[in-house]
């Protein structure tokens, strides 16, 4: 038969077809072959090559996003036949790609891959770490625990590289197994390696360990175990650029960055290294090298650091700065640098004010970097730069891209509202943009001059009639109610302000809220200074407010027409007093930050927190990260002597709010006024979230509230703050927090707690539902194992009970969301003979008791598999009068759905 071969593509990534041609002949008249179908015929092809090829072309399409994960009994199957080391690198990448969609096949592999882990060949050997930590299944890590442990000690630098990520990779599918393991020290171990791309690999995946995990930050940090030898090979390995690439310059700062140094002398070691990194040629590496510098100033410079040398460091971290903005670089490398020193300069606004002309706007900006800069020239205005960059501001104003321009003129009014002296030039420069009669930059200008206007009352007045020539020109909301605004302020001085407002009323049900109360508060105070030729304006104005849709609009109109009824004076006072022209003053809009967000984002220099302009937490999903310095104290001493009640818009984080409130007195019980109540948790206090309710039609006085002694020894901190009288049919909701006392307990081991609550018109009971055990759990972290058993041993009284519980697993997730925080867990032979085994699981916990950190209790929850249905709870705690508390605990956990 005559052969007919087509043309080979393999080479070229293209088809192999090679047939008789009959066979093409009946391919081409019957159903078509699929390229699926090919590739599987090249891919059990003897040919090595052939198969070679095949794999290739596999890689291919999925590297261009097509699907190929049905191949992947065929991709895999190589393996079992002995193929190339060529052949097995293109079957590891295939299956790291698709392990994901196709993870229970890929564990049945764990043979071949724990096989491979033992090859002579570095390059397998890595690449089974790194297939193997693909698999992100549980039962994978039964099987990688015994290669990754010999990996980590591999004399290879690539294998003991692909290692440490893989220890980060399998922390995320099986932590237990890993700290069980002994893996994170054999991690911080790797921190000594001479290799530099293990060491950054090693800093890289604790790091990931450390900021998507709760696990203690202290076991990771470089000064624990052999962490405090590893900081000066650490400093050592980053000054050598032959031997440490950027990547791993990049990962060595981020780790020194978050390490925790126990001196000053320590940390100005650290610093006086890094700074040759400041002149590195790569953007990254400059900026991770100023997050230290910035870390220990923010550290060091408020604990007693030299100020010269503060000084130092901050002379030190402009000029990189500078250069990365006014250099060579990307436009988007330019970009960040800018979102950075937007940060730092909310800090330490003075570091580059004597480089103010780097930030001018170049013609070929994009509109992104435009708006930074003029951001932080703002930030850099001051009294004696402010004439050029004023000057600039100007010019902006007249560029043609709308976006820019309008926050050109924005800036030309925060630098009048920010610097006086810079005001009255401000104030030319609107005017002449005021003439040019450009829709959106008059408008812009208008809104501007509001501002203007409330920062100096009385000033610059001149503007006012240019400001009304160009009436006809308003279209936007924001720069109408500035317009009217205006009118309504300087009603006095405008002839025909009656007329100017009259215009706006005709369309005053078309406009946006924010313009109809402009023009109703701009037409009470055009009455309140001409009211002789108003009133009829005024009447208009108040009906079409009082009857509008709009409870806002509808609630300020009465506000206005019982004022000028009642009490005119008042109403003055209210509307044009001297109290109301400083009210809504912005003097900085825009340029300053939050100084609790500022603190977090100054410790993520160089990071997307800086770009973002928001805090990790709020991008990155499970993100624990937190500074070894943050400490939260002050903001918890903060609410300590706070009045907790509930006020319409303020948001109160309270922990068991998700629980509906209970009936705790009746209106039958308490002669008329109902009590309905839940027990809540507000940072790191119990407290009962109360609505009282006064059915009675008649006023009450003299509310007195108290807690009977009860199993808890608990009692009010704080009494209600009721309104005196009570009025008929009102209600009040109040956080009141309790004060624990563990000696006023009545060891009666009840759940719930009398209630008395007394009025005017007698004395009534109820009882609280629901239990205050499970709210007295503080958040926190588990003792380390030598801390509990530590403590476990210095305690010999113990406390036992006996529960049902559907499972071990169900009781180990109740007891963690009860916030006793697991500890370890280990397992032996039971002692009776039977054969069974013995669980037992550790866990500790803080119970409040009065102090401000609570009190330690240590748990221990034992099962045996003969009786999984029930377990054995011994407890033992350092305040032996808290052991109720925890015991109502255990049994309404037990008792849980």
């Amino acid at each position: 038969k005559a052969t007919v071969s087509v043309l080979n593509w393999a080479g070229q990534g293209g088809y192999r077809t090679v047939g008789t041609a009959a066979q093409m002949s009946k391919t081409a008249t019957g159903k078509p072959r699929g390229e699926a179908s090919e590739l599987r015929d090249d891919l059990h092809n003897p040919s090595r090559a052939v198969q070679r090829q095949a794999l290739r072309r596999v890689i291919a399409s999925m590297t261009v996003g097509r699907d190929v994960s049905n191949l992947f009994n065929d991709v895999v199957a190589l393996l079992t036949k002995g193929c190339s080391e060529d052949s097995k690198k293109l079957v590891y990448l295939y299956v790291i790609a698709n392990a994901k969609v196709q993870q229970d096949k890929a564990v049945l592999l764990a043979g071949s891959f724990v096989k491979d882990a033992k090859c002579d060949s570095p390059l397998i050997r890595g690449l089974a770490i790194r297939t193997m930590s693909a698999v992100q299944v549980e039962k994978m890590a039964d099987h990688f625990a015994g290669p990754l442990r010999e990996a980590l000690r591999d004399s290879d630098p690539y294998v003991r590289r692909c290692a440490a990520t893989a220890v980060a990779k399998m922390f995320a599918t099986n932590r237990q197994r890993m700290e069980d393991g002994g893996f994170l020290h054999h991690l911080q171990e790797l921190l000594c390696d001479y290799n530099p791309t293990v060491i950054a690999a090693a800093i890289c995946a604790l790091n990931e360990i450390r900021n998507s995990s709760d696990v203690d930050r202290n076991s990771l940090d470089l000064g624990n175990r052999s962490g405090g030898m590893a900081v000066n090979d650490l400093l050592v390995t980053l000054g050598d650029a032959n031997a440490c690439n950027e990547w791993a310059q990049i990962y060595i700062l981020e780790g020194l960055a978050n390490y925790q140094c126990d001196s000053q002398e320590k940390a100005e070691l650290i610093c006086s290294r890094v700074m040759a990194k400041l002149q590195h040629g790569n953007a990254a590496v400059v900026l991770a090298s100023v997050r230290i510098l910035v870390n220990y100033i923010e550290r060091w410079g408020k604990n007693g650091a030299n100020e010269d040398t503060v000084k130092q460091y901050c002379a030190k971290i402009a000029p990189p700065l500078v250069s990365l903005v006014s250099g060579g670089t990307d436009v988007e490398i330019r970009y960040v640098a800018l979102r950075n020193i937007s940060l730092i300069l909310n800090r330490y606004p003075d570091l580059l004010s004597a480089q103010t002309k780097v930030f001018f706007v170049k013609y070929n900006d994009p509109i992104y970097v435009k708006i930074e800069k003029l951001d932080i020239l703002l930030q850099l205005v001051n009294h004696q730069n402010y004439r050029g960059i004023l000057h600039e501001f100007n010019e902006y104003a007249q560029e043609v891209d709308v976006e820019f321009v309008r926050k050109a003129v924005r800036s030309i009014g925060v630098t009048a509202i920010k610097l006086e002296p810079a005001a009255e030039e401000c104030a030319g420069v609107l005017s002449t943009l005021i003439k040019s009669r450009v829709n959106y930059v008059v408008q812009e200008s208008i809104i501007v001059v509001r501002d203007v206007f409330r920062k100096y009352p009385g000033r610059y007045e001149g503007l006012i009639g240019l400001l009304c020539e160009s009436l006809d020109t308003l279209d936007e909301p924001e720069a109408k109610a500035a317009m009217i605004w205006i009118i309504g302020e300087y009603a006095e001085k405008i002839e025909n302000a009656d007329d100017l407002l009259d215009d706006f009323l005709e369309a005053f049900e078309d406009e946006t809220l924010e313009v109809q109360l402009s023009i109703l508060t701009a037409i009470v105070k055009l009455f309140l200074k001409r009211p002789g030729e108003t009133e009829e304006l005024l009447q208009k104005v108040l009906k079409c407010a009082s009857t509008s849709e709009d409870p806002d609009l509808r609630d300020r109109g009465y506000l206005y027409w019982r004022l000028l009824s009642i009490d005119p004076e008042a109403a003055w006072a209210a509307v044009i007093g001297e109290k109301a022209q400083k009210e809504g003053i912005n003097e900085e809009k825009g340029s300053k930050m939050d100084p609790k967000l500022l603190g977090q984002l100054i410790e993520h220099v160089g990071t997307l927190a800086s770009v973002y302009h928001k805090p990790p937490s709020t991008f990155v999903q499970n993100y624990f990260g937190k500074m070894p310095w943050d400490d939260d104290e002050d903001d918890v001493h903060e609410v300590e002597d706070e009045v907790i009640t509930h006020q319409p818009g303020q948001e109160i984080v309270l922990r068991g709010a998700d629980v509906p409130h209970a009936v705790w007195c009746t209106a039958e019980a308490t002669h008329g006024m109902e009590l309905r109540g839940r027990f809540v948790e507000h940072q790191g206090t119990l407290c009962i979230d109360v609505v009282l309710h006064n059915t009675t039609g008649n006023n009450v006085t003299g509310m007195f509230m108290q807690l009977d002694v009860n199993s808890f020894g608990l009692a009010l901190a704080g009494g209600l703050a009721v309104p005196d009288p009570f009025t008929a049919g009102g209600q009040h909701q109040q956080v009141l927090p309790l004060a624990c006392d563990p000696s006023k307990m009545d060891g009666q081991a009840n759940q719930a707690i009398r209630v008395a609550l007394k009025t005017s018109l007698g004395l009534g009971f109820g009882a609280t539902t629901g239990s205050p055990a499970p709210l007295m759990c503080l958040a926190g972290q588990a003792l380390e194992k030598p801390e509990f058993l530590e403590v476990w041993k210095g305690i010999e009284k113990e406390v036992q009970i006996q529960v049902q519980v559907p499972s071990e697993e169900v009781m180990d997730e109740r007891m963690r969301r009860g916030l006793f925080h697991f500890v370890a867990k280990r397992s032996e032979a039971a002692a009776d003979g039977t054969g069974a085994l013995q669980h037992h699981y550790y866990y500790s916990a803080n119970v409040i008791d009065g102090q401000p950190a609570g009190s330690v209790t240590t748990l221990e929850v034992a099962f045996n598999s003969m009786t999984p249905s029930a377990c054995m709870v011994s407890i033992r705690a350092v305040n032996p009068q808290i052991v109720d508390i925890v015991k109502m605990h255990i049994l309404a956990i037990s008792a849980a759905q």
